[in-house]
């Protein structure tokens, strides 16, 4: 009677135990099924849509916005992908190019669309800062120069 009652139990734990593993398992494969990357174009496409929903934008303006920063986008994979050009060139041509989008921005969004653009790239820029711990702005960890000066300083000879 015993051993009876401890097969038993001993069966429960197993059943429960192969049932919370088959939960687990599912839930993890359901999870990795909704994480999708999108691709570079889906997500300036998406951010576009929800910059030009947030600053109220008329149709007439989504459409002339969306074909600016297209454009944009475009001339700024050929000045990249130009061999021709050097380091400097690129720099310059990649500053003319800002200065062009800023100026056909101006002409199609209004003056209070305009600082409600800057303010959100701003947030955009904080976020992205943040959502990097340990990093500074050119992506070493803080304080890795003095650690690393520290390491390579030389005791001074008595």
């Amino acid at each position: 009677m015993k051993w009876e009652s401890l097969k038993l139990y001993n069966m429960n734990k197993i059943k429960f135990a192969i049932l919370g593993l088959s939960i687990f398992i599912g839930s993890v494969a359901f999870a990795q099924e909704e994480k999708t990357q999108l691709t570079k174009k889906e997500r300036m496409e998406q951010r576009m849509a929800e910059e030009a929903k947030e600053l109220g934008l008329s149709e007439d303006q989504k459409i002339q916005f969306f074909e600016l920063r297209k454009s944009s986008f475009e001339e700024r994979q050929k000045i990249k992908n130009n061999e021709s050009l050097d380091q400097e060139s690129k720099k310059t041509a990649m500053k003319a190019l800002s200065v062009q989008h800023k100026e056909r921005l101006a002409e199609i969004l209004t003056e209070d669309q305009l600082q409600k653009l800057q303010a959100m790239k701003e947030e955009r820029r904080e976020n992205y800062k943040e959502n990097r711990p340990g990093k500074n702005h050119r992506g070493k960890k803080k304080g890795m120069n003095k650690e690393m000066k520290k390491e390579n300083r030389v005791p001074a000879e008595k």
